[in-house]
């Protein structure tokens, strides 16, 4: 009783000073080692089991407090941008670079966009908008969540997503298509779709018509109603352009 003490003191002690060496120790050698010279049946191996079994309990535990200290950390950085007093360009600027060059982790970045009040969600999708045009494998990841906040009420919402998707339509033309009837959505003349909007929509529309071949029987048909009666150039010229560029393919 009082070895098994003495033992257990001394592994609490290593799991609490260096748990990742506990881990690889305890887990790699010692398992290995009761498994092979102890018999299943017998106390020494339930004794000895249920001493594992607590340590790897405790590694858990550190495991999952490291992680939310880790992502109140970054939430914390994220905060600290976007509380700063720089101007709003800078701080997009700065977002951008932390999460291009992991700083801020992507994951973290797209939780806190989920979470995050109107303002700052807006910010975070024009964030989202350069950072998949300079990394898109970054946003890969997440193009189903991107798609379900294509139709999301904030107008930068509706601005920054679309614009993410389109970006991505190159590298990733299968996972973008699901996209195209939310984004559809986007492109109809009502009080709700600005212009802004509707050219959002149609850059990422463009897009996945020039980088997805399937989508075309669908998308061009549809790009030839809004050339006719698109009032806007600058929201006419992104099919016009698709459907000209589409059109030397054949």
């Amino acid at each position: 009783m009082k070895q098994q003490k003495k033992l257990s003191r001394f592994y609490q002690k290593i799991i609490k000073l260096h748990p990742i060496t506990a881990f690889i120790w305890f887990g790699r050698f010692d398992v290995i080692k009761f498994k092979r010279n102890v018999k299943p049946a017998s106390p020494k191996f339930r004794k000895n089991n249920l001493i594992f079994k607590g340590i790897f309990a405790k590694l858990q535990i550190h495991a999952n407090v490291k992680e939310k200290e880790f992502a109140a950390k970054t939430m914390t950085k994220i905060d600290e941008i976007l509380q700063s007093k720089i101007k709003p360009k800078e701080k997009q600027t700065k977002l951008v670079e932390a999460v291009v060059s992991g700083k801020i982790p992507v994951k973290e970045f797209m939780a806190f966009f989920e979470s995050a009040k109107d303002t700052d969600k807006g910010t975070c999708a024009d964030v989202m908008k350069h950072v998949s045009a300079q990394k898109p494998a970054l946003l890969a990841p997440y193009i189903d969540t991107l798609i379900e906040y294509v139709n999301f009420e904030l107008p930068r919402v509706k601005w920054g997503v679309p614009e993410a998707i389109g970006n991505m339509a190159k590298d990733y033309p299968d996972k973008v298509a699901n996209a195209t009837a939310n984004l559809l959505k986007n492109t109809t003349d009502d009080k709700i779709n600005t212009t802004v909007i509707k050219w959002c929509a149609a850059f990422a529309l463009a897009e996945i018509a020039k980088h997805n071949s399937k989508t075309r029987k669908q998308l061009l048909p549809i790009f030839e109603k809004i050339v006719k009666k698109e009032q806007n150039t600058g929201v006419k010229n992104v099919y016009v352009k698709a459907l000209k560029i589409i059109g030397k393919e054949k």
